[in-house]
C-alpha cells in the first residue's frame, strides 16, 4: 500500500512543476505556487493555556501588559471572533493538529479518548512532507511525551521534540527530547526555559524552512506569576461581571493571572527579536494564540467548559510581511479547525482532503472575495457537577448553547459583545431558529471519524 506521506511529497512537487510554468507563461500564480520556490515562509505558532482573549491589551484590556503581543497585532492581523469550540485543552489541540472538528475526534474533554490519525493527515506531517524541519516545544497534552522520532504519536514533529510533563503538578517538569535523556526543570519560571529551547532550535534550522510549534502552559492555574510581574499588578481591578461579594478574593488571582501573561508576552518579544536577529522575520508567518480562555471569577465562576466569551473567545494575531496588512482585524468566525488549512494556504501547502477546516487565509490577506463562514458549532460533554454539557452555535451576531433539557444562554455579539444580558427569555424567536441551527449542525457533527 503506498505511503500517504509519499503521496504528499510527489503531489507537492507535481504542484511545484505546475507553478514553474505557469510563471514562465506569465500567468498570475496559485496561492499554492508560493510553496514551490526556494522561499518556502517558515512557520512560528507561539500559543498559551488559558489565556483568554479579553485579556490582552489590544482587546481592549488595559490593565494587563503586553506591548509585544499588542505590536505584534499592530505589524499583522488581530482575529476578533477567534473561539475554542469546545473550551478545554484536548479537544483544542486535536483540533489544530488534524483540521477536524472536535464531535468528529471523539474529543469533547480532556478524557477524551486518544487519537490515531495517519501522519501524514497531520499538521506537523504535512509541513513535514513539504520538507519542512519541525520541532515542538513545551505542553503537549495529546498522549505520551517520552517517544523517539518516527513514531507516530509525535504527529510529524521529529525534527526537535521537547515536549514537557510535569512529574510535580506545580512545581517541576521534564522535557523529553526523543534522546532518552530529559532536560529537567525546577524552581524558575516555566515558560522562559520552553523559550530558550525554541530558540537554541530555531538558531539551528535558520537556513529553513522550518515550522516551530512553541506551547506555553501559563496562564493556566495555578496562578502564581514571577514577582517581579506580579508587583505591577497590586492595584488590579476585577471586571464588572465578578459579582462584588467575589471581588476581594478574585483580584489576587486576576492579579497573578496578569502577571502570567505579562511573562508570556516578555518572552514573546524574545522570540520576535530572534527572527529578526536571525532575519527570517520577512520570510516567516507569526501566529500567537491560546487554546481557551478563562472564567476568572465571572458570574463567580472558574476555569473553562462554558459557552461564555471570557472562556470561549481566544486571541489569535498573525504576522506575515507582505502577505498580511499591518493594522487589520477581521470579525470572521474562526475555529481550531481552520488553523490547518489556514496557515496551509498561507504557506501555499495542499491541506488534506476530507477535514473540517477551511482554509480563510483569504481573510488574514484582506481579500474582498475570501471564504468566510457564517456559524460555527460549539458543543462541550461533561460529568462534572458545577457545569452541565451543552451544545449550541455562534453566529456573526449571537452566541447560543442550549443543555440537554433547554435553552441555556443567548448573547447578541452586536449589541452586548461583553455578554451582560442573557436574552433566553426575551428573544423567543431567535432562539427558535438558532435551536433548530443547532440540531441540525449536531446531527451532522455529532459521530466519530477516528
Amino acid at each position: 500500500m503506498p505511503d500517504p506521506a509519499a503521496l504528499n511529497r510527489r503531489e507537492f512537487l507535481r504542484a511545484a512543476g505546475s507553478a514553474g510554468l505557469a510563471a514562465a507563461a506569465g500567468l498570475r500564480l496559485p496561492q499554492a505556487a508560493f510553496a514551490a520556490g526556494n522561499d518556502r515562509p517558515n512557520l512560528v505558532y507561539v500559543f498559551a493555556d488559558q489565556h483568554r482573549r479579553c485579556s490582552v491589551g489590544c482587546y481592549g484590556d488595559r490593565q494587563v501588559r503586553t506591548p509585544n503581543m499588542d505590536k505584534l497585532a499592530g505589524q499583522g492581523m488581530r482575529l476578533d471572533a477567534a473561539i475554542s469550540n469546545t473550551p478545554i485543552c484536548v479537544p483544542y489541540r486535536a483540533s489544530l493538529m488534524t483540521g477536524m472538528n472536535t464531535p468528529h475526534l471523539n474529543a469533547l474533554s480532556n478524557s477524551a479518548p486518544g487519537f490515531r490519525p495517519e501522519v501524514a493527515r497531520t499538521l506537523g506531517g504535512m509541513f513535514k512532507a513539504a520538507g519542512y524541519k519541525c520541532g515542538y516545544v513545551g505542553k503537549w497534552h495529546l498522549g505520551p511525551v517520552n517517544v523517539d522520532a518516527g513514531d507516530r504519536r509525535r504527529l510529524g514533529f521529529d525534527d526537535y521534540w521537547a515536549a514537557n510533563v510535569s512529574e510535580h503538578r506545580y512545581y517541576k517538569w521534564k522535557y523529553y527530547t526523543g534522546s532518552g535523556e530529559p532536560v529537567r526543570g525546577q524552581g524558575f519560571y516555566r515558560p522562559q526555559m520552553e523559550a530558550d529551547l525554541a530558540l537554541e532550535w530555531l538558531r539551528k534550522v535558520k537556513d529553513g524552512p522550518f515550522c516551530l510549534f512553541l506551547s506555553w502552559g501559563p496562564p493556566h492555574n495555578p496562578w502564581r506569576a514571577p514577582k517581579k510581574y506580579l508587583a505591577h499588578y497590586e492595584g488590579v481591578t476585577c471586571p464588572p461581571k465578578v459579582p462584588q461579594e467575589k471581588r476581594e478574593s478574585v483580584r489576587p488571582v486576576l492579579a497573578n493571572y496578569y502577571g502570567q501573561i505579562e511573562g508570556l508576552d516578555v518572552e514573546l518579544g524574545r522570540v520576535v527579536a530572534e527572527l529578526d536577529g536571525l532575519g527570517v522575520a520577512d520570510n516567516t508567518i507569526l501566529v500567537y494564540a491560546a487554546d481557551h480562555g478563562e472564567m476568572m471569577g465571572t458570574y463567580g465562576w472558574w476555569k473553562k467548559r462554558r459557552p461564555h466569551g471570557e472562556a470561549m473567545e481566544v486571541p489569535f494575531i498573525a504576522r506575515f510581511p507582505g502577505r498580511i496588512k499591518p493594522k487589520t482585524t477581521s470579525e470572521a468566525i474562526f475555529c481550531p479547525h481552520d488553523i490547518l488549512p489556514t496557515l496551509a494556504g498561507l504557506a501555499g501547502l495542499k491541506a488534506p482532503a476530507g477535514i473540517d477546516g477551511r482554509d480563510l487565509s483569504g481573510v488574514l490577506q484582506g481579500r474582498a472575495d475570501a471564504a468566510t463562514r457564517e456559524h460555527a458549532y460549539i458543543t462541550f460533554r461533561t460529568d462534572r457537577k458545577y457545569v452541565p454539557s451543552w451544545k449550541g452555535v455562534r453566529t456573526r451576531r449571537y452566541t447560543y448553547a442550549r443543555t440537554k433539557d433547554d435553552p441555556w444562554v443567548l448573547f447578541d455579539q452586536q449589541e452586548d459583545p461583553h455578554e451582560t444580558r442573557n436574552l433566553v427569555k426575551d428573544k423567543p424567536q431567535v432562539v427558535k431558529d438558532l435551536d433548530a441551527l443547532t440540531m441540525e449542525l449536531a446531527r451532522k457533527n455529532d459521530n466519530e471519524r477516528y
